[in-house]
């Protein structure tokens, strides 16, 4: 079982940003990707989530074909999302709204779910949840991004440097938290350039410049 997009091209008008990209995030694993700023990494997270659409490839989820350059999508919003989520590194919440109210709207829940206090507790965000996304500081709005992402119960989940503004002992929560998604048989693909994320034991390791994997 694995998330793999295969010669993936995405154009921004004349600028072509991926070039031929080919990727497989293995479910049960965690894929790190690193590399300089703008060579394509959000680009390629965007194109193979599908929220974005590549202007070429395939992309094919545990053997079923979710989209590709000449078929387009084949399959329904609803058998995508939330199978495959994203926590990007500017996690967009409603100002007008409580970080709890935030969660709650994305997974169309009237009541908070039961794992809502047990992520809540470990990502630490106590005292947190009541308070508008203006009221928090970044760190504490990525892990709320996260939060609303676990809650989503995603098969695939995506991360854009989901660690960049987190001090080391939140860092550490949410190292153990993916660990335990990995345990689960979660699939991960992590961008980041934190060394503490970098060292993560048995990660598959890969690297992008000017939008190709090297």
């Amino acid at each position: 079982m694995e998330y793999t997009a295969k010669i993936i091209f995405k154009s921004y008008g004349h600028s072509e940003i991926l070039h031929g990209v080919d990727i497989a995030i293995p479910a049960g694993s965690i894929t790190l990707l690193s590399g300089p700023s703008g060579s394509g990494k959000s680009t390629l997270i965007r194109a193979i989530s599908l929220l974005e659409t590549p202007n070429s490839g395939s992309i094919i989820m545990d053997g079923r074909l979710l989209w590709s350059q000449d078929e387009g999508k084949v399959v329904r919003d609803s058998d995508l999302y939330p199978q495959v989520t994203c926590v990007f590194q500017q996690v967009y919440l409603w100002p007008h709204m409580t970080n709890t109210q935030n969660v709650l709207f994305a997974l169309r829940a009237k009541s908070k779910p039961p794992e809502f206090d047990l992520y809540r507790k470990r990502l630490g965000l106590d005292g947190v949840m009541s308070r508008y996304p203006n009221e928090v500081s970044l760190g504490q709005r990525q892990r709320i991004g996260l939060l609303r992402a676990l809650l989503l119960q995603p098969r695939y989940l995506f991360l854009d440097e989901i660690t960049s503004a987190l001090d080391g002992k939140s860092a550490s929560r949410v190292l153990c938290i993916l660990q335990d998604l990995v345990n689960a048989g979660v699939g991960i693909l992590a961008i980041s350039h934190d060394p503490r994320v970098l060292e993560w034991e048995g990660a598959n390791m890969l690297s992008m410049d000017e939008g190709r994997i090297t």
